[in-house]
């Protein structure tokens, strides 16, 4: 399990996620078979935060994340989903998303890892990588904006509060208002199946 820990380092890079969240004006919307709907529309295009409560523990929570070669089962509209690179404690992967003809597919370059701020706090995280070190294939668009988190926190039931958000731009001649759209939509399904997945792979799990 790919857990960086780093003393001040850390809670640093804690208190700039809270910061991150803290500072958006978040707008409840709406809740749907027990997640929570956020959305914050500062700028032109909306930034994302689900909040939901899944039965799991913050292993196999971190475990699942980290197994990239298997989003294309569970992560939204995912294609293709391959490792490139494990840096240290920082996963580096290569990601393709199918969008609806007429559009082009969008593929990515992430970098990922993830953060113990204390007892009760895991953050995983994922950033659009540069420099782009690997070309876009000739019928998708890179994407250069992507960010995610993943604030998880451990319930005395042996659940876990999931705390997820999420900040795009798809890059190309799309209209902001379809980008913010599909941001109602795609990010519901996720974590939809994100839960699914984590109770079928370990249902069987004392």
């Amino acid at each position: 399990m790919r857990i960086f820990i780093a003393g001040f380092l850390l809670l640093v890079a804690g208190r700039g996620v809270f910061a991150q969240f803290d500072s958006a004006r978040w707008e409840f919307r709406k809740e749907v078979e027990g997640v929570r709907v956020y959305v914050s529309e500062q700028d032109a295009l909306k930034r994302v935060r689900l909040r939901a409560t899944v039965d799991g523990s913050i292993p196999q929570i971190v475990a699942l994340l980290d197994s990239v070669r298997h989003y294309p089962e569970w992560v939204y509209r995912t294609t293709e989903s391959r490792m490139l690179d494990r840096a240290s404690d920082t996963l580096i992967y290569y990601t393709r998303t199918d969008f609806p003809w007429p559009l082009q597919d969008r593929d990515f370059v992430i970098h990922s890892w993830t953060e113990r701020v204390n007892d009760s706090l895991v953050i995983s995280r994922s950033r659009s990588r540069e420099p782009f070190r690997h070309s876009p294939v000739n019928d998708a668009v890179r994407v250069r904006l992507f960010e995610s988190d993943w604030l998880l926190r451990p319930l005395a039931d042996g659940r876990t509060e999931v705390d997820y958000y999420l900040r795009t731009d798809p890059a190309g001649n799309i209209p902001t208002w379809i980008v913010n759209v599909a941001l109602d939509r795609g990010p519901l399904k996720l974590v939809a199946a994100f839960r699914e997945r984590l109770q079928r792979q370990y249902s069987d799990t004392p």
